[in-house]
């Protein structure tokens, strides 16, 4: 088997695409979500990053990942129920052992829910979803303490089967010597870099004939014993998410990659706007050479100062762009509306007017959130319900909730579901 770095070098030529359109979708929103491959995260050259022009690109992308994380992690309510199965539900036969089972479920809803408080998921689950609107894909990483890491497009490469579901995994970290073991540290000492640091690699390796998955670490080439543990599909810590599911490709594409040509129009008008504005605030005077106003008396004068000289001498340079700047402003009202709609910035598609009704707010609301339904649809199977399960398995191995039959099942309440009943 090719040792995880180089395959991880050679897995990588498929992924640079992928890597070219999220840094160009990160430049006029947020580029630090994805930099540059001449800066990262832990360069000192974070000064070369793009500036954009205009906020309407940060602002959608905080807006829109906010606005999913309330849907799928809402605050006040659960996010899920556990189900028993019709079925089940007719052998027992007694509605009130069916609802003595019920409530003890809704028991372990509770806990679940009191988990992810405790653990505080939010955080590195919004910064998976601002990573899968602008990039299009994170990767998901429960520990075994049961804390939540989120990895970026470029530290991970990964092959899914035709079905979507991953078999290869391979996370690339930079991690200081002082970090490892004095045995792995004493082998790199010379493999080491001159800040100390090398390249852990982790390995998640889909196994056909025992239906599980194994996962393993080197540094560098060397393998870090003990680091090999195998897992049940439904247990993998490991989360894969993708904004848009492509039948063929390893990775997702992104939201903001979809409205790129809008953004792009945003980014040149906008500065275009903002330069016109700088050259049309400069002020100079122009004196004739030929009249009787000197330049230097005017220049130096105090204000107030009488100066001999003629009105007709002296005049303004102007730039007498405002019919044309104009336009520029317009076209910039009509992106900005298109993409308020699609960044859920319901703030700025409301009627400014005094009689703006809650049932016209509410209409608004509604249409926007049914244009993410797809989106809620994915994130359910390959997010909510990965996450739902494998929290339960955690809380039973600590035996704070007690295993569940299979004949009952967790199903998510929230997002598409929650928009149906709206509707």
């Amino acid at each position: 088997m090719m040792p995880p770095k180089e395959l991880y070098e050679s897995m990588a030529i498929d992924r640079t695409p992928y890597i070219e359109r999220a840094e160009d979708s990160a430049k006029f929103t947020i580029p630090a979500l994805m930099p540059p491959a001449y800066t990262s995260s832990t360069n000192k050259h974070q000064e070369k990053l793009y500036q954009p022009y205009q906020s309407l690109g940060a602002r959608g992308v905080n807006s829109l990942a906010a606005n999913l994380l309330m849907s799928l992690l809402p605050p006040t309510q659960g996010f899920f129920r556990l189900v028993i199965e019709d079925g089940a539900k007719d052998k027992i036969g007694d509605p009130v052992i069916v609802s003595e089972i019920e409530k003890n479920l809704s028991k372990i809803e509770q806990a679940v829910q009191k988990e992810i408080e405790i653990k505080a998921y939010r955080p590195p689950i919004h910064e998976a979803l601002r990573l899968l609107v602008v990039t299009g894909n994170a990767l998901v990483h429960i520990a075994k303490d049961g804390t939540m890491r989120t990895f970026r497009l470029d530290n991970y490469v990964i092959r899914r089967s035709p079905n979507g579901k991953p078999f290869k995994i391979i996370i690339k970290e930079r991690v200081h010597l002082e970090s490892l073991s004095d045995e792995l540290a004493l082998a790199l000492q010379a493999q080491a870099s001159s800040d100390r640091m090398v390249d852990l690699y982790t390995c998640i390796q889909y196994q056909h004939d025992t239906k599980k998955y194994l996962v393993y670490q080197h540094v560098e080439k060397l393998f870090v014993p003990g680091s090999d543990v195998y897992y049940k599909e439904d247990e993998l810590p490991y989360i894969a998410l993708r904004f848009t599911r492509v039948d063929g490709e390893d990775y997702g594409r992104s939201f903001v990659e979809e409205h790129i040509g809008d953004i792009r129009s945003l980014e040149g008008l906008s500065q275009a706007i903002l330069e016109g504005s700088a050259a049309s605030a400069k002020v100079l005077f122009l004196v004739s050479p030929n009249g009787t106003t000197k330049a230097k008396a005017l220049a130096q004068s105090a204000n107030g100062a009488i100066v001999q000289g003629s009105a007709n001498d002296v005049s303004v340079l102007q730039v007498n762009k405002q019919a044309d700047m104009s336009v520029a402003l317009a076209t910039i009202a009509e992106i900005k509306e298109r993409l308020g709609k699609a960044f859920m910035m319901t703030a700025d598609l409301f009627r400014q007017a005094e009689r703006v009704t809650a049932t016209e707010i509410q209409a608004i609301i509604r249409q926007v959130e049914k244009t993410l339904g797809g989106l809620y649809s994915l994130l359910s199977s390959e997010f909510q319900l990965p996450l739902i399960k494998m929290l339960l398995k955690h809380l039973q191995k600590r035996k704070e909730i007690p295993k569940l039959p299979k004949e009952v099942h967790p199903t998510i309440i929230v997002g598409v579901d929650a928009i149906g009943r709206a509707a």
